[in-house]
């Protein structure tokens, strides 16, 4: 295990594509202040809709763009408390 000690940690993104069956590395980065700790997500129209840890808005990525986006929820939304 390498430890890049003062360096901010790095974060790799892969998509597998099923028409290759095979993985690859795309270039993107989380838009900032999103944490990446994931308490579920959806994917709708090639887009997986994510509920970041601590969050109430949602953040979605587009398979086809492979670009990110917020979704901003309307003011005083409540993060549902899940069972699960």
């Amino acid at each position: 295990m390498i430890r890049n000690y003062g360096q901010p940690p790095t974060l790799e993104f892969m998509i597998f594509s099923m028409s290759t069956y095979s993985w690859r590395k795309i270039d993107v980065e989380p838009p900032i202040g999103f944490s990446l700790i994931i308490r579920r997500s959806v994917c709708v129209n090639s887009v997986i809709h994510m509920m970041p840890f601590r969050s109430v808005d949602i953040l979605g990525f587009d398979l086809r763009t492979e670009k990110f986006t917020i979704i901003n929820t309307p003011q005083g939304v409540v993060p549902h408390k899940s069972s699960s």
